[in-house]
């Protein structure tokens, strides 16, 4: 991978790694348990640390030049801190990985901003394993008029199978990542990794937090919180079930 097209951010702020430390500790040091609060802290935390590297690198006119694409559901704690950040242009999708094929399903997409061919693109993707959401979402703004130089994906970490399969697939978009760790598993996971990003973080997601954190701030629209709440009911379901 190109040095202008992969960024790795781990060693430029002391902060990074131990908070990944944080993250990593329910996955890799069991008993240990994150509880979803302070996995969501923290993981707020490494995301208002990313923001200003990427605006450097990236956003010369600032953040009021990007539009935050956000795949469902690990990428909303992104939206929430920009959001906070004062961003105002946001692209939600709604994509799942195939259990069997690992292959990225869309289940909803809202308008794009208007101005979005103007205007450069930030993919928020917490985990970059295989790269399957990550390439699926490059390929519909491509498809909406989007070019390649205008953007970019930020991950917490990523695997270099994902960052590869992006590099080779779309060239010209950079990533942006805390961590490149080892490999992928057998699963699609990545190793040493921290679990499933989006399970962590909201495993106690409820009402009142979607009131408080997407519906107050003008995140979501209420259609748009009742998707993400049937998704991680199913997901419960699907997890007790099992």
């Amino acid at each position: 991978m190109d040095g202008n097209d992969f960024r790795a951010f781990e060693r430029d702020d002391p902060r990074i790694p131990m908070l990944l430390d944080v993250l990593r500790a329910q996955y890799l040091a069991p008993p240990t348990t994150v509880p979803p609060a302070v996995f969501r802290d923290v993981g707020r935390r490494i995301i208002e640390i990313l923001i200003p590297l990427i605006v450097y690198r990236f956003l010369p006119r600032g953040l009021g030049s990007a539009v935050i694409v956000l795949p469902w559901r690990a990428a909303l704690l992104f939206g929430e801190v920009y959001r906070a950040a004062g961003t105002t242009f946001f692209w939600h999708i709604g994509a799942k990985r195939h259990e069997q094929t690992l292959a990225t399903e869309l289940y909803h997409e809202s308008e794009p901003p208007l101005a979005t061919r103007t205007l450069r693109h930030i993919i928020c993707d917490p985990m970059l394993a295989t790269g399957g959401t990550t390439c699926a979402t490059i390929a519909r703004l491509l498809a909406g008029g989007v070019k390649p130089w205008d953007i970019a994906v930020q991950s917490i970490i990523a695997a270099p199978e994902g960052a590869f399969r992006v590099t080779m697939e779309h060239p010209g978009v950079r990533i942006f990542t805390c961590a490149l760790d080892e490999r992928l598993d057998r699963n699609g996971y990545i190793v040493p990794g921290l679990g499933d990003f989006g399970d962590l973080a909201f495993a106690d997601l409820d009402d009142q937090y979607v009131q408080k954190r997407w519906l107050d701030t003008g995140l979501l629209t209420r259609p748009q919180a009742e998707l993400v709440l049937e998704r991680t009911q199913a997901i419960r379901g699907s997890a007790h079930a099992s």
